[in-house]
C-alpha cells in the first residue's frame, strides 16, 4: 500500500509552554485501509484536539498500478524474465513521450529559424554586393 497523508496539521489549545513542536504517530502496525484519525494521536498533558476527532490523518491505500504490476508478473512468470544479454523493458514514464515530442518540435523549429537567418544573410549579401556594383 501507500501511505496518503492528507492533513498534516491539527488545531490544538494549550498553554504557550506546552505547545508540542511534533504529534508522532506509529504507522509500523497499519494495514492497508486503515485510517489514523485526529482522535488516535497521542497528545501531552495538558493539550486539547480541537480539531474533528474524526479527521483522517493518515491512511494505507492500494494503488491500482501495482495490482496490475502483480498481476502481470504472476500470469507471465518466469518466462518473462528477459534472456542473459537482453535488457529488460522498463515501463513507462508518464509525459515523457510527450515532453521528446515538444523537445524535437522546438529543435526542428530552432533549426527552421536558424536556416532563415542564414538565407536572410546570404540574401543581404547579395543585395550588398549588388549595391556596390553600382
Amino acid at each position: 500500500g501507500v501511505v496518503q497523508q492528507p492533513v498534516r496539521q491539527v488545531r490544538i489549545r494549550c498553554r504557550p509552554a506546552d505547545i508540542p513542536e511534533a504529534a508522532i504517530a506509529d504507522i509500523a502496525p497499519m494495514e492497508i485501509g486503515q485510517v489514523l484519525t485526529a482522535g488516535d494521536l497521542k497528545l501531552p498533558a495538558g493539550v486539547e484536539l480541537l480539531s474533528d476527532k474524526g479527521l483522517a490523518i493518515i491512511s494505507i491505500i492500494v494503488v491500482k498500478y501495482e495490482e496490475e504490476t502483480t498481476a502481470a508478473a504472476t500470469a507471465e512468470g518466469a518466462a518473462a524474465a528477459p534472456a542473459e544479454g537482453e535488457a529488460a523493458v522498463q515501463p513507462e514514464v508518464i509525459g515523457e513521450k510527450e515532453r521528446e515530442e515538444r523537445r524535437l518540435k522546438k529543435d526542428e523549429e530552432k533549426g527552421k529559424k536558424a536556416t532563415e537567418k542564414v538565407e536572410v544573410k546570404e540574401a543581404q549579401k547579395k543585395e550588398a554586393q549588388k549595391e556596390k556594383k553600382k
